[in-house]
């Protein structure tokens, strides 16, 4: 298949270009694929092999990836400081677009000595309108699937269908909470409830935040108005947070959920989400993901179920392998 798209490495210079087309052009792109979210890691931490394609003079699709070593070879995998990855496509781009983009990354990457490919797509809801040419691409060019881990979304709307998939129980413990007093807001202080999360996740998993409290200072200096701090306060006291990221014109991101386990048995949590489902449903997005709840084989099944008591579905992400890039170029698929 002619490959019609020139393809350019990533530099700095090209960070402007590259975050206007994932925010106002691309079908499934996202905030997790902007250069000023993947930039607040560490210089130097990572090899970065991201490109750009364009078609004629139009930007058209970005693959945002670094370097990585597996069995002493050089590799390609999807941006290890985002939550998931992939081809990044334009929002005009048919089938057979997104089919060129692909063979000539491969072609790309082999030329330049690498072994393998692995793309971590995002979960279906990120793509708007929703779509997969991608995942089947993948699969119709020898892409294997490497894992599939579930996760979990909420659909959002006026109509509040959440409450039909939630456990029926959770309107009465709201309605109780309410008249006791609890009260839901969104927090601007990071002090306030970064200690919730900290402390939750040393006593139930021992380990530490995914973000020190530093790099989600900028974080949230850099996304003010897509990164929202949610808290339910009882006597003036912070009990549960979630923190949310917007990721693009129809969907969040939840990447935070604790709480202070000293206050479990008033069972805060469908009071905290239901108003925060109603407030993204009236500013018009139509999906809430609560992200995965597998690793390979294992179901944290906990945590998953927590999820559909709170009206959630299933949903997956997937990544892909190609491997030996040089035998994959030599075969030259053109159907």
């Amino acid at each position: 298949m002619e490959h019609n798209f020139t393809i350019i490495p990533y530099n700095p210079m090209y960070s402007k270009e590259w975050d206007i087309f994932v925010r106002t052009k691309s079908r499934n792109g996202g905030i997790f694929h902007e250069q000023k979210f993947l930039s607040y890691h560490k210089k130097g931490k990572f090899q970065d092999m991201s490109i750009l394609l364009y078609k004629g003079d139009k930007l058209f699709g970005v693959f945002p990836c670094v370097e990585n070593e597996s069995c002493n070879q050089a590799i390609i995998v999807s941006h290890p400081g985002s939550s998931y990855g992939g081809l990044v496509f334009h929002f005009n781009a048919k089938t057979r677009d997104v089919l060129s983009m692909l063979d000539g990354l491969i072609n790309y990457y082999n030329q330049l000595n690498y072994f393998s490919i692995e793309m971590q797509l995002s979960e279906p809801i990120f793509c708007h309108p929703i779509g997969e040419e991608l995942d089947f691409l993948l699969w119709h060019r020898g892409f294997t699937l490497k894992s599939k881990e579930i996760s979990t979304c909420v659909q959002l709307s006026q109509d509040k269908i959440w409450k039909l998939h939630g456990r029926k129980k959770n309107i009465t413990d709201i309605n109780n909470l309410t008249r006791k007093g609890f009260e839901f807001g969104e927090s601007d202080s990071l002090k306030e409830i970064y200690p919730i999360i900290e402390n939750n996740l040393k006593s139930r998993y021992n380990k530490a935040p995914t973000h020190s409290i530093d790099e989600l200072h900028l974080l949230k200096k850099l996304y003010p108005n897509k990164i929202n701090l949610w808290l339910v306060k009882y006597l003036g006291k912070p009990i549960c947070t979630a923190v949310s990221f917007i990721v693009n014109e129809t969907a969040v991101h939840d990447f935070y959920i604790a709480q202070d386990y000293n206050y479990s048995k008033y069972n805060v949590m469908p009071f905290l989400f239901y108003n925060i489902f109603d407030h993204y449903s009236n500013k018009g997005f139509k999906w809430y993901n609560f992200g995965i709840s597998s690793r390979k084989e294992n179901i944290k099944w906990g945590i998953l179920e927590f999820k559909e008591r709170m009206g959630g579905r299933a949903t997956t992400r997937n990544m892909y392998l190609l491997q030996n890039l040089a035998e994959y170029v030599a075969y030259q698929p053109t159907k």
